[in-house]
């Protein structure tokens, strides 16, 4: 039988590469519009990584610095140089590089269909899959350049959703009115970074709002847990339900109401539609993957959480702890606006929060420079939102372990600001101060 080959654009990979080290303009286009993947050439596909790694460090992209970075690889370093060299003879002026980004992606999109039909043809999915698949290899795009008049009324009935609470325009509650009273709700797409210092409570908080929306909802949410396994959050979840306080468990002090309400909130919890990935070796890609085989079995999912960005194992394995957080970071946002549900991502805070002076409530505010290892993170989201223990220089004072602040520092259409909660832990609930009677 003979063997057909894939389709590919190899003079048109070749061009493109050899503008991009002569032009900056082919670089933010072809950065815009292609991953590594979409290259059929291994060498090509290395010389294009080579040029995320120098654009995501800010560092200038041409001959020189690209043949350093090749230098620098364990690839095959003489072929990838070789290579290199015949891109830049392929280009006398950089004046094309949308006419080969286009070539390139419409052969790679052809390879990716061609795959996904062999799969298909050898009983790997089923023809609905198949559909889905294929239905983002559409090439046809719209006008991204359009009159601000031009459909004015849209608008008008987007303000008239929000006033009316509908949840497809103003997105979903966090069941938390003060959160929700900043940002607005959680919307379709939005890419939601939630940050603390370690053991600050924010799976908590993730692990919260998850159960506040299954229940108010009815619609599946799904969990990346990268820390904690599925046994742990259970084990939150149905204190967090039940009200039963762990130190009560713990030292044998819980009665019979105490276990009827574990009992009852077992009950409860079966039904609510929490999923949880604990695979602790998944890549940004592969979760992508995994979230989109979700969603396809559960079209109606409302919310994703991430816990949380450090720990998501690295795409390559001589990847920095900078690019790694930074793929991390970015593939999650794609992940919520390809799949059109909410994402929140937990991400860890850097140490110089330690170092700063307490304010006069005796809290050191973090800011958006705190964020740990990249500023990727800060550039992806649409909200962030701090957490941070009160009182945290004075351990002594037991009543006040509980109290937290959460400071919203970025919010796209909505307000920042801060608002204090109160940390229930040996429930594992968090709380608004407010509805609690606790009010400032």
């Amino acid at each position: 039988m003979k063997k057909t080959i894939p389709p590919r654009a190899i003079q048109a990979e070749m061009a493109l590469l050899g503008s991009m080290l002569l032009s900056g303009k082919a670089v933010d286009a072809a950065m815009e519009h292609l991953q590594a993947e979409d290259f059929y050439n291994t060498h090509h596909r290395q010389i294009f990584e080579k040029i995320q790694g120098l654009v995501e460090k800010n560092y200038p992209v041409d001959l020189v610095s690209v043949g350093e970075e090749i230098k620098k690889s364990e690839d095959d370093i003489d072929k990838s140089a070789d290579t290199l060299k015949s891109c830049v003879d392929q280009v006398l002026v950089a004046d094309n590089p949308e006419y080969y980004i286009k070539k390139i992606k419409e052969k790679s999109d052809e390879r990716r269909a061609r795959d996904l039909c062999i799969q298909y043809l050898g009983g790997g999915t089923s023809r609905d899959e198949l559909l889905v698949n294929l239905e983002q290899f559409d090439m046809v795009k719209s006008d991204s350049i359009r009159s601000v008049g031009e459909g004015i009324e849209n608008t008008i009935e987007y303000i008239e959703a929000i006033k009316k609470g509908d949840t497809d325009q103003v997105g979903i509650s966090t069941g938390y009115p003060d959160i929700d009273r900043r940002i607005g709700g959680m919307k379709k797409g939005n890419y939601i970074v939630l940050a603390a210092r370690p053991s600050h409570g924010k799976s908590l908080m993730a692990v919260n709002i998850a159960r506040k929306v299954a229940v108010k909802y009815s619609k599946p949410v799904l969990i990346f847990s990268f820390e904690s396994g599925i046994e742990e959050i259970r084990h939150r979840l149905l204190l967090a339900e039940s009200g039963v306080s762990e130190d009560r468990i713990r030292r044998d002090y819980a009665g019979k109401p105490d276990w009827s309400s574990l009992v009852r909130s077992a009950g409860d919890i079966k039904g609510m539609p929490i999923y949880v990935s604990d695979n602790v070796d998944l890549n940004p890609v592969g979760m992508r993957a995994r979230a989109r085989q979700f969603i396809r079995r559960h079209p109606d999912t409302c919310l994703i959480i991430i816990d949380y960005l450090q720990e998501i194992t690295a795409q390559r394995k001589n990847m920095t702890e900078f690019e790694k957080v930074t793929d991390a970071s970015r593939q999650s946002n794609k992940m919520g606006k390809e799949l059109g549900v909410p994402v929140i991502a937990l991400s860890q805070l850097n140490r110089k929060i330690e170092e700063r002076q307490v304010d006069e409530d005796d809290h050191r505010r973090p800011c958006l420079a705190d964020l740990r290892q990249t500023g990727q993170i800060e550039q992806d989201a649409d909200i962030i939102i701090f957490m941070d223990y009160a009182f945290r220089n004075n351990p002594e004072e037991e009543e006040n372990k509980t109290k937290l602040r959460l400071y919203t520092s970025k919010v796209r259409n909505g307000v920042c600001g801060q608002d204090d909660f109160v940390l229930e832990g040996d429930k594992k609930r968090i709380e608004s101060r407010i509805k609690r009677g606790l009010a400032l």
